[in-house]
């Protein structure tokens, strides 16, 4: 190959490479540019110097002091430069933030003779998270140290026309091969070769230089090369280069040196040009962070740089002759596609995103970029990688808090909707509660009573109802009572059989003489109904639902175990399937919030994990067992309730009576005024009524002294019930208030659980209920307080 068409060779080289080159000389002045140069920088620049075109501003617009910028600096030193995040100017006045590496040029006898830039356009990467930028830099690190071993793999290397050698460090004796004896021309059988006696043969101009050079290397295990003359006895001049590195022994002290020599005397006079011109592509190649490919048509890789091996987790070495599909990095019509995407001359492929897979199995994402290069009169790419794995990887994490964020708001919009809707059922269930008790005394027939007990209770279940939707939809506090599981279990056995697919069986099983569990009613049907619907989305073809109710006692060992609870008595409930099974990686993750394995729509993922909060509220534990294919056991652990009699309810007779005092009665509803001043006028009260709070303090204000109690519902148009307290406080600081609602609002009752002299009573309430509260508060308050005056 002719110097032209090598030079024309390079010159194809870098114009394939996807990013702009500039070659400069000692002045700083463009002797070389590639196309993308052109482009980037919008117009050539030959013959110009460079910073004063595009770097003599800074990106705010101060000026840019020409002894300041790093490629002026590499001219000055001769010192590689990578420059991340700088900013340059087009000859059109844009700006734009770029990447750029400076790496000094170097003549055959070692002096500069100018730098190589590559430039890269940073704005599409300058707000990558500082997660990609610190890969980069590690990258960085690993392509520099695998330089390093690469050069010890070079010097290691023995071809033909090579000679090796090798130096004790504490004795300077060498051994050279024969090879090594043939390029210095000394005889094998008589010349005993030392470090000094080398040293001899070096031409005089390059001695100091040499033995500098061998003595710098001493100081670390890199790599040395170094091209010297040999000044032969009778006056003829070679050229020859030194490649070598220092080696240690176990104890880390260098012990001795390892290298080979060539000569390259006639490379030197008729290859000086191309050697150059293969220097400066290798240089750019193996030094550039960029990661490079070089490949065939068919997707057989030729040669890759070591920034792209390691990138994919592989040394140069195993790659080359192959494609990516023979690795396993793509699949094999995923490769096919990306051919077919680059076929024809001249047909280019830029920022292509494709996903691949690294050898040790993990998932990359890349941005691939491709060119056409002509070799030898045949067709190659030229392929280049930009790593954005981590760049997806957080978008998808972005998008999936997103998601999580709009599930919780639906979820707090339908707890503020519930709320509305528990408030006036609750209105709507207080009447007819209080009125069971008023039929009661009027139909005192057994079968009257039977009736009223009936009504009595699916009162009572309705406005459990209502609890437990504003205890899990508000995250209400439950109450903690004594609960009969088996009782429970059988209402749960009763919605399942009535609501669930008929193929799916439920069986109920139970010990004798269980023991309460000491919780809230709601909150434990809950946790059953949640555990029973779980099962049942387990099996969509159909199964058996068992749930055991047994008596334990959990050790510390067994708490421990457990990771919750608390030693002593427990009830046990399982609930068992036959269903599915649930996957060894999922087990650990079905009490997350939002983890679900069903599709979009048919779950929210948050049943297990508000299981495991009720259940944890309780004092108690749970477990999970469960195979694929072979069902899932819960294993719930609820401590149990304290042994001790049942209270009994009072009877209409034990009911306590007024005698006489007068209560102000306010509420916005109609019915249940009127009620309420029938059932208290029948137990010896005097009652006056209020619509809102400004008719209940305008009545106070009139007939203060009058009143010994006031009876107020807390949400009311207008004036509410905080407001009307305040207002009846600031008159009589002493007055006896109850207050009701039907809305368990944090915000409204924490305004009367502040002042412990205000009872507060939450709709439904009984009749039994309301005397009692009464009779409490009045007994405890005395009576009508003294008022203060009211300014008129």
């Amino acid at each position: 190959m002719t110097d032209r068409s090598h030079e024309r060779l390079m010159e194809q080289i870098l114009e394939c490479v996807g990013e702009a080159i500039h070659v400069l000389d000692m002045e700083g002045l463009v002797v070389y540019e590639n196309a993308h140069a052109v482009n980037m920088f919008g117009g050539g620049m030959i013959g110009r110097r460079g910073h004063e075109i595009v770097h003599s501003r800074r990106e705010d617009g101060t000026p840019c002091p020409i002894e300041q910028c790093p490629i002026t600096l590499t001219l000055q030193d001769g010192r590689l430069r990578r420059v991340s995040d700088d900013f340059f100017w087009r000859q059109n006045g844009s700006g734009f933030p770029v990447d750029y590496t400076c790496a000094p040029l170097r003549g055959g006898e070692g002096a500069m003779t100018g730098a190589v830039v590559s430039f890269r356009d940073a704005s599409a990467f300058r707000n990558a998270s500082n997660v990609v930028r610190a890969h980069e830099d590690e990258l960085r690190l690993l392509t520099r140290q695998l330089e390093k071993e690469r050069a010890c793999l070079i010097a290691a290397q023995a071809v033909a026309k090579i000679g090796s050698w090798e130096t004790d460090l504490a004795t300077l004796s060498a051994e050279w091969s024969e090879e090594a004896h043939r390029i210095f021309e000394t005889d094998g059988a008589v010349f005993r070769p030392t470090h000094q006696a080398f040293l001899a043969m070096v031409h005089p101009e390059d001695r100091a230089r040499v033995d500098e050079a061998f003595g710098d290397s001493l100081k670390d295990d890199s790599a040395r090369v170094i091209e010297h003359r040999v000044l032969l006895p009778d006056g003829r001049i070679k050229t020859v280069e030194e490649r070598w590195r220092v080696f240690a022994d176990a104890s880390g002290r260098f012990v001795k040196a390892v290298g080979t020599c060539q000569d390259i005397t006639e490379r030197k006079r008729t290859e000086g040009l191309l050697r150059e011109s293969e220097e400066k592509f290798t240089q750019l190649f193996e030094s550039s962070p960029a990661k490079i490919a070089i490949g065939d048509m068919f997707g057989r890789m030729v040669d890759v740089n070591e920034a792209y091996a390691e990138f994919l987790g592989y040394a140069r070495r195993e790659m080359a002759g192959r494609s990516l599909a023979d690795l396993g990095i793509l699949p094999p019509q995923e490769l096919e596609r990306l051919i077919q995407k680059g076929r024809g001359p001249g047909a280019a492929m830029r920022d292509v995103e494709v996903k691949m897979t690294a050898r040790d199995g993990r998932p990359l994402q890349v941005l691939m970029s491709a060119n056409i290069l002509v070799l030898n009169g045949v067709q190659h790419r030229v392929a280049t990688l930009v790593d954005i794995t981590e760049l997806r990887r957080a978008e998808e994490e972005r998008r999936r808090l997103q998601e999580q964020a709009l599930r919780a708001q639906r979820v707090e919009s339908i707890g503020t909707l519930a709320g509305g809707i528990a408030h006036d059922l609750n209105n709507s269930l207080s009447p007819i509660m209080m009125s069971l008790q008023l039929l009661r005394m009027k139909l005192p027939d057994l079968d009257s009573k039977e009736l009223i007990d009936t009504l009595e209770g699916c009162v009572q279940h309705a406005a459990d109802m209502v609890q437990q939707v504003l205890t899990f939809s508000r995250g209400v506090e439950g109450r903690r009572i004594a609960v009969d599981p088996l009782v429970a279990a059988g209402d749960i056995r009763k919605i399942v059989r009535d609501t669930f697919p008929k193929t799916i069986e439920f069986e109920l099983a139970a010990a004798p003489e269980v023991r309460s569990v000491l919780g809230d009613p709601t909150q434990f049907y809950q946790v059953l109904l949640n555990l029973c619907v779980n099962a049942r989305d387990a099996m969509p073809a159909g199964g058996k639902i068992t749930v055991t109710i047994d008596n334990v006692r959990l050790s510390v060992t067994d708490v421990e175990r457990l990771g919750g609870g608390a030693p002593g008595d427990c009830v046990l409930l399982v609930v068992s399937d036959t269903g599915i099974g649930i996957p060894r990686e999922n087990r650990e993750k079905v009490f997350e919030p939002f983890f679900t394995t069903k599709g979009v729509g048919q779950g929210t993922g948050l049943g297990l994990s508000t299981t495991l909060a009720i259940v944890k509220s309780h004092g108690g534990a749970i477990a999970l067992e469960s195979e694929p294919g072979r069902g899932s056991r819960f294993l719930v652990y609820l401590p149990a309730a304290p042994l001790g009699p049942t209270a009994r309810g009072s009877s209409a007779a034990e009911l306590p009576c007024g005698r006489g005092e007068r209560l102000l009665v306010v509420d916005d509803e109609v019915a249940i005024r009127n009620l309420l001043k029938r059932i208290l006028e029948s137990y010896d009260y005097r009652v006056m009524l209020a619509a809102d709070g400004r008719e209940a303090a305008a009545l106070y204000a009139q007939h203060g002294p009058s009143i010994a109690a006031v009876l107020t519902d807390m949400a009311m148009p207008g004036m509410g019930g905080a407001a009307l307290i305040s207002a009846l406080r600031a008159m009589n600081p002493a007055l006896v208030i109850l207050a009701s609602s039907g809305h368990s609002s944090d915000v409204e009752k924490s305004q009367v659980l502040c002042d412990p002299s205000i009872r507060f009573l939450a709709k439904p309430y009984s009749t039994e209920a309301l005397l009692k509260n009464i009779r409490s508060v009045l007994d405890a308050g005395g009576g009508a307080g003294e008022p203060r005056s009211v300014p008129t």
